[in-house]
This record gives structure tokens, C-alpha cells and sequence, in this order.
């Protein structure tokens, strides 16, 4: 299991050069909104679309896998890869894959891609499984809620990549 990387709420990152520099900007593997390792693979090599259909974290390989959004996607199966490449956007996790309780407190985490929930068809990643519980307790208008906020957070995230 990774460490969460922690870095700054996304007003400082606009305004913190020594993040997003134009050389940074110009790396294809920083210049997309999902999250990915250093060698660019999406979710940690998570397949995406195990997700739902399994209800669980399956890593996937390179010998089924696919680019897109500047990230290398890997799948447990040529018929997960094949799924996700018919409709690419329902199986992406949401906010780039970083941790959803973070986005909420306006902060960009690197999640773990084994603590997840599969709620109203989308996928949420967290940076550990005590979180993620937390947001499987709680009722539907106060998930919606959060998501608003994480989603205006995560637009605001978005404009720094």
C-alpha cells in the first residue's frame, strides 16, 4: 500500500511556480488530470472496470491495457479493456482518481486504489478504507452535498494541470 502524497489546496498550487512549472506542464505524464505513478500508469495499474463489475480492487496488466487521457490504463482481461474503451468516462474514477475526501477539504491526495466505493454508478477513490466508510454511511442528499463541493473543488484542481 502507497503512502498518500499530500500537496497544497489548489489556490496555493496556482500560485506555487515550483509545482506547475512550464516544464512540468509540458511532461504528458504530469499534464493530465488523472492521477497516475511515475511511469504514467493510471491508478496505480488498477483495472478500472473491475470496479463494477466485481465490486473489487483487481490489478490489472500491461498485456491488457490501453492509453488514454496521456495514461496508460492496465485491465485484468481483454473484455474489461475492451469495456472501457467503448465509454472511457463511466469507468474513470471520479476527480482524476485522487482521494474524494480530500478534494472535499480542497486538498490534492494521492488515494490508495484498494480503498474505493462504487455509489450512483461512479467510482471514488480515498487515500485509505476508514474514509471511504465514511462516505458509505452517510445518507444520499449528504453525499450530494460533498459532491458539490468536491466538485467545484476538483474544477478548480483541473485548471492547474
Amino acid at each position: 500500500m502507497s503512502n498518500p502524497i499530500k500537496t497544497n489546496s489548489a489556490q496555493e498550487m496556482v500560485k506555487d511556480k515550483n509545482i506547475f512549472s512550464k516544464e512540468t506542464m509540458s511532461n504528458p505524464i504530469q499534464a493530465s488530470p488523472i492521477q497516475a505513478n511515475e511511469k504514467g500508469i493510471a491508478i496505480d495499474g488498477f483495472d478500472p472496470v473491475a470496479y463494477f463489475t466485481k465490486n473489487q480492487a483487481v490489478k490489472g496488466t500491461s498485456i491488457h491495457s490501453c492509453q488514454y487521457q496521456n495514461r496508460t490504463w492496465h485491465f485484468s482481461s481483454a473484455e474489461n479493456r475492451d469495456k472501457f474503451l467503448e465509454n472511457p468516462e463511466q469507468f474513470i474514477p471520479q476527480y482524476g482518481g485522487y482521494c474524494s475526501h480530500s478534494i472535499h477539504e480542497n486538498k490534492l491526495v494521492h488515494s490508495n486504489p484498494e480503498a474505493f466505493i462504487v455509489r450512483d454508478n461512479k467510482l471514488y477513490l480515498y487515500f485509505n478504507e476508514e474514509v471511504a466508510k465514511q462516505d458509505v454511511k452517510v445518507n444520499k442528499f449528504t453525499f450530494t452535498q460533498k459532491n458539490i463541493v468536491r466538485d467545484n473543488n476538483w474544477l478548480t484542481f483541473k485548471r492547474t494541470f
